[in-house]
């Protein structure tokens, strides 16, 4: 369980960015879909939005929330405008992604 859950918070992470050319205050995300596999059969949803923005420091704060199968989790986190994913960056994650059967792109 513990590497299903590593797998999903690391696609929470990517998605982080949230949008891509400009983030701002207010843009949000959600992904829905199930963990199937090796004895799972959990649905998974996970949101992400951009709730604070600190011109100063460049910093945004970014309120993600996470469910799966029963197990949910929320939390705030810190990211610094220049980790914020490019258009390119995320094109080439998904690319890879999909390169190698992990996933396909949907919407």
């Amino acid at each position: 369980m513990t590497r299903l859950t590593l797998s999903v918070s690391f696609f929470a992470l990517i998605t982080a960015s949230l949008a891509f050319a400009a983030p701002k205050v207010g843009d949000s995300t959600t992904m829905d879909g199930a963990l199937v596999g090796q004895g799972a059969n959990m649905s998974v949803s996970t949101t992400q939005t951009i709730t604070a923005y600190d011109a100063n420091t460049n910093v945004f704060t970014i309120h993600q929330s996470q469910a799966i199968g029963n197990q949910a989790q929320a939390k705030d986190v810190q990211v610094a405008g220049d980790d914020m994913l490019t258009e390119e960056t995320a094109s080439m994650i998904v690319g890879a992604c999909e390169s190698q059967q992990i996933g396909t792109k949907e919407r």
